[in-house]
């Protein structure tokens, strides 16, 4: 099986989740236009 590093900008930014006003931090890779968020503990 061959390895193949991929190389991609993810954008992490600190937010607040809606409702509850929980903080936490928000990932975003523009290039494949993905988004995901974590509720920081």
């Amino acid at each position: 099986m061959q390895t193949k590093l991929l190389n991609y900008r993810i954008i992490v930014s600190p937010d607040i989740e809606t409702g509850s006003g929980k903080r936490g931090y928000t990932a975003f890779c523009p290039t494949l236009g993905v988004v995901d968020d974590l509720e920081q503990s």
